[in-house]
């Protein structure tokens, strides 16, 4: 009898002890494994300044916006938004904020 539950105390420590790493373990390799394979939407936040001499409704509430990052080597583009409209000199300085995603 004790020596059942001495095997059984035994088989649980080693459930406990080792299955959650080879788990973690696995789950990491099939994470890297699955970035390896998958197309990754890297993203970077981009303010724009832009200004406009027309009328104030004919400045656009949203701007698409594309650029190419030379030092990622991809072309990142998306929607921006009106944040912040200012006059300055006669004319309106607008500021758009938003995200832009690698193509």
């Amino acid at each position: 009898m004790k020596k059942l539950l001495f095997s059984l105390l035994f088989v649980s420590l080693l459930t406990l002890f080792f299955i959650p790493v080879m788990v973690s373990s696995l789950g990491s390799e099939f994470q890297s494994g699955w970035q390896d394979n998958q197309f990754i939407a890297e993203k970077v936040s981009k303010t724009l300044d832009k200004t406009f001499d027309k009328d104030i409704r004919e400045i656009p509430t949203s701007q698409f916006y594309q650029e190419f990052v030379d030092e990622m080597g991809r072309t990142y583009s998306g929607n921006l938004i009106l944040q912040e409209l200012i006059t300055e000199n006669g004319a309106y300085k607008a500021t758009y904020v938003g995200e832009l995603y690698s193509n």
